[in-house]
């Protein structure tokens, strides 16, 4: 697959910032997973409009490990995709010296409870592993259950507040050497 010029860019930025690991919501793109001259790269894939798309790149360059002079470097065959749909990819990681299941979603925007419900339901059923839980995702958008009234507004984060409270997961948020990380955005209250 070729890169497009935004993808392009954003890849020479993340790799210029040293990120690892990234994780895209509204990706808009094919399901695929493809190297490029930066990342592995997974798709969800779109919807039918086109639109959603969740991903995952991993390095194939930059370090996830250094132990002494020995440096640990993705390659392709760490990598097994257990779920994907246009909001929510969920792929393994079999790496030397690293296990981690990497979750990436997209909230759902739906004003109808039972969608969010339903769609946290889903992502709890691939919580259920020994291996390091790991989560990006697009989880601040917020919505009107009823248009012009200011009090039916709804902040799709709390549905993922309540979901990583109920299935007793941590957040960095929680933890003080994570401090930095929460400034400017969603916290837990």
């Amino acid at each position: 697959i070729e890169l497009s010029a935004v993808a392009e860019a954003l890849q020479t930025q993340y790799h210029a910032a040293g990120f690892s690991v990234v994780s895209l919501q509204e990706g808009r793109r094919i399901a695929f997973a493809a190297m490029s001259s930066k990342y592995f790269m997974i798709s969800s894939g779109y919807d039918t409009g086109r639109i959603l798309g969740c991903e995952l790149w991993f390095s194939n360059s930059i370090p996830y490990l250094v132990e002494g002079d020995k440096q640990f470097i993705f390659k392709a065959s760490h990598f097994y995709t257990i779920f994907k749909s246009p909001r929510l990819l969920v792929v393994d990681c079999h790496a030397p010296k690293f296990g981690a299941r990497f979750i990436s979603m997209h909230a759902p925007t739906s004003a109808h409870p039972e969608q969010r419900e339903a769609f946290f339901e889903l992502v709890s059923r691939y919580t259920a592993t020994s291996r390091i839980l790991l989560f990006g995702g697009d989880l601040n958008g917020r919505f009107t259950t009823s248009p012009g009234d200011p009090t039916s507004i709804v902040n799709a984060s709390d549905g993922m507040h309540d979901f990583l409270r109920v299935s007793q997961l941590s957040v960095s948020a929680q933890h003080p050497e994570f401090d930095i990380s929460s400034f400017g955005t969603w916290t837990p209250p």
